[in-house]
């Protein structure tokens, strides 16, 4: 049974309990669910002639979920999850208890998707659909000069370390350098 590689004729656990039986693997090189696997044997045996049982799995399907749907199709996704602070919440969970909240009131179903978001405006939550994510802004703070080529035809230089840094920077650099250099005697042999 051990040397059999088809999956019809043992379980993987019987294959190995037959190579550690035989020795052809030894007790070092024995698999770490082997001991879990002999202590809490499964209640029926994964055998390949087991008849699967039929069942139809159930549709889940929260009312939030609907929420979030529209919410997504509307605004896409307007911000990101911060995965290792579980308090922050998105701005969609918070559009879903917004909403929640307001579905207790009085506001008639067609108007709460609208409800919702001016609530949530009115809270300082900033909700753009995706036709105003794709627009740019007009304000006059974003708009940048156009960048023009320079008048003359020369070619252009590469920049200086000096332009970038500042002669300054660049002169106490190379004073740091002389501290380290050492001169040496021709008297004297090289030290190693």
């Amino acid at each position: 049974m051990a040397g059999s590689r088809t999956e019809k004729i043992g379980t993987i656990f019987k294959r190995v309990q037959g190579l550690l039986r035989s020795g052809a693997l030894k007790e070092a090189d024995k698999p770490i669910w082997y001991d879990v696997y002999e202590a809490f044997p499964p209640k029926i045996p994964p055998a390949y002639e087991r008849i699967v049982p039929q069942r139809t799995v159930p549709k889940i399907l929260y009312p939030e979920d609907i929420i979030r749907v529209q919410f997504y199709k509307t605004y896409g996704n307007p911000d990101v999850a911060d995965l290792q602070n579980e308090r922050i919440k998105t701005t969609c969970q918070r559009f879903v208890e917004q909403y929640l909240q307001l579905m207790k009131t009085d506001i008639p179903k067609e108007n709460l998707f609208a409800a919702t978001a001016s609530a949530l405006k009115e809270q300082g939550i900033r909700l753009r659909t995706a036709e105003e994510l794709s627009q740019p802004e007009s304000s006059s703070e974003t708009k940048a000069a156009p960048v023009t080529a320079p008048a003359s035809n020369a070619p252009l230089s590469a920049p200086s370390v000096v332009s970038i840094f500042g002669e300054k920077t660049v002169r106490s650099g190379q004073e740091e350098e002389q501290d380290f250099i050492v001169e040496e005697d021709e008297d004297k042999p090289p030290k190693l």
